[in-house]
């Protein structure tokens, strides 16, 4: 779940100068509407993974490629515990159940894990992996360079980020097509 940031208010609380556009770049690119009660809000807000995947997008815009990439793998990352866990509710579980699936799936956040992959399947009945073979290859592609990005210093190039932002719209607009078939 999703909580509040603060904006930091006192200059020791500021993150590090070069790695974002500024201390005013996180409140503005996470939180699209002031805080208070809901009746204050005047446009949709969308899930949070949208707000993440805006993030990786205003990094590729600064050209920071590596860090979009990661965050683009996050917003799907995100998007993916979404969709499972709206899927798991459906299924109306025991809590005994829903602890078990829990530990079989522990940390894993990526559809390349197997048993993420096959639980997802289940639920949802979707092939992804089969029926939507360019969309896949295209999510294996950019989990795979963050994960070398992450661990091993490899560097994006512009066009792997533009593919990693466009290819987590994809999965978040595929994950709503199944989320409306299942509902």
């Amino acid at each position: 779940m999703a909580t509040e940031h603060q904006r930091p208010g006192r200059p020791e609380d500021l993150p590090p100068t070069g790695w974002m556009q500024g201390p005013e770049f996180f409140g503005t690119t996470f939180r699209k509407h002031p805080p208070g009660p809901s009746s204050q809000i005047h446009e949709p807000v969308l899930p949070y993974h949208y707000d993440v995947l805006a993030s990786a997008r205003s990094f590729l815009a600064a050209d920071k490629y590596d860090v979009a990439v990661i965050m683009a793998q996050t917003a799907c990352e995100i998007a993916t515990d979404d969709v499972i866990t709206v899927l798991l509710r459906r299924q109306n579980f025991s809590e005994g159940i829903l602890a078990w699936i829990n530990r079989q799936i522990e940390w894993s956040t990526t559809l390349k894990n197997d048993k993420l992959y096959s639980l997802y399947r289940a639920l949802s009945g979707d092939e992804l992996q089969k029926d939507q073979k360019a969309l896949w290859e295209a999510y294996v592609r950019r989990a795979d360079l963050r994960n070398d990005i992450v661990h091993t210093g490899a560097h994006a190039m512009k066009e792997q980020a533009v593919e990693a932002c466009d290819t987590a719209l994809d999965l978040f607009h595929h994950f709503e097509a199944v989320h409306a078939r299942v509902a």
